[in-house]
């Protein structure tokens, strides 16, 4: 989509809502976290006057849980349940929920949900009133399409346009409004399309490993560890890039490229 979708997280423990919010804001450019509930009453009210897109919300509240929650809103958003606990999977998805997440929140499984999202957000725009069909119909063929890998970049160098082998880029990284693209011979070239954008059209061996960066699995020298579940990535590049992961992608890390260390 090209605007981030409207959400509201509704989690009653703080330090999950606030890890959970450190991990959605990763994704700024796919979830604009508009306000925070820790009851259903609260989140009852909030949803209702602020009609978002999107909620995240846990199944299990103070007050009520989340089903009662839906139970009693006027205005219905895609919703993606949160709980400690496997055994609501069921209920969750019969209240037809988008997507079901066990707490902590995980940064690869987020983007999971991601795409479950971009198929549903043009299902639950059918469901409101004076829907454009035609703007509909857009949507759903291009959820619905399989994406294409790029094999090659394309990047502006003054007045011409050159063509960039994927072999030869080493990372990708997020600066300002653009993502940089950084080759192995230590030139820097910028493309309008985001870091989640290219998640889904890059190859296997490229690696998300912090909310600014993905990298070329193939232009890693070592790996070594940090601290709090982080890594220092040292590729091959002429500049001797070396990047730092984030914590929240460790699982994806160790599943990807240390499943046989540590």
């Amino acid at each position: 989509m090209s605007k981030a979708y409207k959400t509201i997280l509704v989690e009653d423990e703080r330090p999950v809502r606030v890890f959970t919010r450190h991990v959605l804001q990763q994704y700024g450019d796919v979830f604009d976290l508009v306000a925070e509930a820790d009851t259903g009453k609260t989140a009852i009210e909030l949803i209702n006057r602020l009609q978002p897109e999107l909620i995240f919300l846990d199944i299990q509240l103070p007050d009520m849980d989340g089903f009662g929650v839906l139970e009693q809103l006027q205005h219905k958003p895609m919703v993606i349940f949160l709980t400690a606990f496997d055994h609501y999977a069921i209920e969750a998805f019969e209240a037809n929920g988008v997507d079901y997440l066990l707490k902590p929140l995980l940064g690869e499984r987020l983007e999971r949900s991601i795409r479950k999202l971009a198929l549903q957000y043009p299902l639950w725009l059918a469901g409101k009133a004076g829907i454009d069909h035609e703007r509909l119909r857009l949507w759903i063929s291009e959820a619905a399409a399989p994406q294409r890998l790029i094999k090659s970049m394309t990047v502006k160098q003054g007045n011409k346009m050159l063509l960039l082998a994927l072999d030869d880029i080493i990372a990708f990284q997020s600066k300002e409004k653009y993502t940089a693209i950084r080759t192995k011979d230590g030139r820097e070239f910028l493309d309008n399309k985001s870091l989640t954008e290219l998640s889904g059209l890059l190859p296997a061996h490229f690696l998300r490993i912090q909310k600014g960066a993905i990298v070329n699995t193939h232009h890693i020298l070592q790996i070594r560890k940090h601290f709090n579940r982080r890594f220092y990535f040292y590729l091959d590049d002429k500049a001797g890039t070396v990047l730092l992961s984030g914590h929240t992608y460790a699982t994806a890390i160790r599943d990807t490229l240390l499943s046989r260390k540590d």
